[in-house]
């Protein structure tokens, strides 16, 4: 289905899950969609330049974003 994963956390950065299951099951990557609330660093802006997963910007209303991704296909 799908993993919302926040890009900054206390102890791990989404970017450090991300590149986890990158190493251990690559399959589910494509799950991922991210979340953040605009604590932009290069590395992250780079990051999501890089990645072609979705990133939604807190906050946001989680129906909205579920109506749009079933119209579009594009949760990930």
């Amino acid at each position: 289905d799908v993993i919302f994963c926040d890009l900054m956390m206390p102890n791990l950065t989404g970017m450090e899950v991300f590149d986890e299951l990158m190493r251990r099951s690559p399959e589910i990557v494509k799950k991922i969609v991210f979340m953040t609330g605009g604590a932009f660093s290069p590395e992250v802006r780079e990051f999501i330049a890089r990645v072609p997963n979705r990133c939604l910007h807190k906050p946001f209303d989680p129906a909205e974003t579920l109506r749009d991704a079933l119209a579009t296909g594009s949760l990930g």
